[in-house]
């Protein structure tokens, strides 16, 4: 029996419909999106961290959805 590959966005479309889900989802999003913007720059957390203004730690755990 051979597996069937189901779209990412198929399989996003089905997991949001559960609020739970949902609500875990929106509340990692912007953690996901400053260490993709990050990455995407070339930055290391550490140089992030000296253009903002704060430690590397500090951006970890903002980008780990700690914070």
């Amino acid at each position: 029996m051979a597996n069937k590959t189901i779209p990412f966005e198929e399989v996003e479309t089905r997991l949001l419909h559960n609020a739970e889900t949902r609500q875990a989802y929106d509340r990692l999003e912007p953690a996901y999106q400053i260490a993709r913007l990050r990455t995407m720059r070339g930055l290391t957390q550490q140089e992030l961290a000296e253009l903002v203004g704060t430690k590397q730690p500090s951006i970890a755990r903002l980008e780990n959805g700690k914070s």
